[in-house]
């Protein structure tokens, strides 16, 4: 099998995504976050074409000028309408530079959100949600042709407040139900972290996660999750991060400190991911997004692996 296409992420700040135009120089990718700015938007895309040999955009939150400010989770299908239509306007706007730009793909949070304990979450409801994001799929093809289109799998929970998901935090909403994948690993393992604690969160388990539940108890994260790979021979676009155990107000998706609180054994994952992924890219953390030393450590660890 050929080596990945390896990858870095940033967010759209100009100054930010310039500062790695180093690395586009050694043949890798840029995934660009956009966010709520047209103006910085496309100019972030300019830098990406000038740069970089690839460029994908990923969408999640919609937000302000400062990162994590006035964040808004996307969602085109939601009931609100004011949020449904924020959410097509950036989804649209963000396709219509990906076509001018070139880019290469256009990722989608993979979740349903509705609101916390008590609300319905049957097999219905799900079924019903993942049928919706597969008619947007079609519109999006409609006006966009073949253009590319990932949903990134994500938690069950959001971790700032207990607004649950109906879909996209199960492997099997993909394999089995058919939504096309972005793989983020760190979010498979909240996931499973999540249905093994499900009752500190009232979390309501169906028999798919109780089972998944059950495995992480017995054999742990890693084993659950190498096991649900198994189902995917290829892997479009995968990002590699950590995670630490969930909970509310820490952001769970990152390395903690204290490696030895790491969910994932990234030595026994990274070798499968790297044979089943046409395309990597670390997501991590940095203290300095101009520098990004963590971000180049973990694109040279990758770089002697492959």
């Amino acid at each position: 099998m050929a080596k990945p296409q390896l990858w870095v992420k940033s967010y759209p700040y100009p100054n930010e995504v310039a500062a790695l135009a180093d690395l586009g120089q050694q043949d890798i990718g840029m995934e660009i976050f956009l966010g709520g700015d047209s103006k910085k938007n496309d100019e972030c895309m300019k830098i990406c074409q000038d740069n970089y040999p690839k460029t994908g955009i990923e969408l999640f939150f919609y937000h302000g000028e400062e990162k994590r400010q006035r964040e808004v989770i996307v969602d085109p299908l939601s009931n609100n309408p004011n949020l449904s239509k924020l959410s097509r306007d950036y989804l649209f706007e963000s396709l219509d530079l990906a076509l001018k730009y070139k880019a290469t793909h256009l990722q989608l949070d993979g979740g349903t959100y509705i609101a916390g304990p008590g609300s319905l979450m049957g097999e219905k409801e799900v079924l019903k949600a993942i049928s919706d994001k597969k008619e947007l799929l079609a519109e999006i093809k409609q006006r966009y042709g073949d253009f590319p289109i990932y949903f990134e799998n994500t938690f069950p929970i959001n971790e700032k407040k207990p607004i649950f998901s109906l879909t996209g935090h199960r492997m099997s909403d993909f394999w089995k139900l058919g939504l096309p994948l972005e793989y983020d690993i760190a979010h498979h393992a909240v996931a499973l972290d999540i249905y093994s604690r499900a009752e500190e969160f009232n979390f309501p388990l169906n028999e798919e996660e109780k089972n998944l539940a059950r495995k992480v108890k017995n054999v742990g994260i890693t084993a659950v999750i190498l096991e649900e790979l198994e189902h995917f021979p290829e892997i479009y676009f995968t990002q590699l991060s950590n995670a630490q155990h969930f909970s509310f107000d820490i952001k769970p998706d990152v390395s903690p400190e204290d490696q030895t609180k790491a969910l994932i054994s990234m030595d026994n994952i990274i070798p499968v991911l790297l044979a089943k992924s046409l395309n990597v890219a670390p997501e991590v953390e940095d203290k300095d997004y101009v520098e990004r030393p963590n971000l180049r450590a973990w694109v040279k660890n990758i770089q002697d692996i492959i």
